[in-house]
C-alpha cells in the first residue's frame, strides 16, 4: 500500500503481476491492478482486470466506482453513468 500511495505505481503494477498469477480469482487483487493500471492511463488494462473482479463479485462498490471512472476517462460517458448507477 505504501508505494502505491507513494506513487510508485509500474512497481506495484510489477509486484501484482507477480501476486495475481497466484491469486487471480481475488477480487480486490483484480481491483488493485485495474485502479494501478488506470492511473498509469492503461485504461484498457484497467478495465479489463476490473471487470474480471466483477465477474468474481459483482456488487463491488469500489470496483464499480474505478470502473465508471476508467469508462468516463475512456470517453464512454454513457456507460460510466450506467456504471455509476450501479453502485446506488
Amino acid at each position: 500500500h505504501k508505494m502505491f500511495a507513494d506513487g510508485e505505481f509500474k512497481t506495484v503494477i510489477e509486484c501484482f503481476g507477480r501476486l495475481n498469477k497466484k491469486l487471480s480469482q481475488d477480487p480486490e487483487i483484480l481491483t488493485l491492478v485495474g485502479v494501478t493500471n488506470y492511473r498509469l492511463g492503461l485504461h484498457d488494462d484497467a478495465e479489463k482486470h476490473l471487470r474480471d473482479a466483477l465477474e468474481i463479485k459483482p456488487s463491488s462498490f469500489s470496483t464499480l466506482n474505478a470502473l465508471g471512472a476508467v469508462q468516463h476517462a475512456k470517453g464512454d460517458f454513457d456507460a460510466a453513468l450506467a456504471t455509476y448507477n450501479e453502485c446506488l
